[in-house]
């Protein structure tokens, strides 16, 4: 296992705005290397980290359907509105 890129899974669920956003553009620039780990992220504990994930992860793939469906009935809303978006962004 990367331990860089299990750091920065971890950090996506710090409370700084402006420090999550540097994380996830680091995320997706690393790309199809990320994938599996924001895939696994998707199962975190965390609501941070599952809508951030859904998040980077739209930009590197197309985010299967039943994985969108199995988020949308997540308990936390921030994960769901972070579905709607997918919904809604080109």
């Amino acid at each position: 296992p990367d331990p860089t890129l299990n750091l920065l899974i971890r950090l996506l669920d710090h409370p700084d705005n402006v420090f999550r956003s540097e994380v996830a553009q680091t995320l997706r620039q690393l790309g199809p290397q990320a994938v599996p780990k924001l895939q696994a992220a998707l199962d975190s504990d965390s609501p941070r980290v599952r809508s951030s994930s859904l998040s980077i992860l739209n930009h590197l793939v197309t985010v299967d359907v039943s994985t969108l469906e199995k988020l949308q009935q997540d308990p936390d809303e921030r994960v769901r509105i972070s579905v709607c978006l997918l919904y809604t962004s080109d």
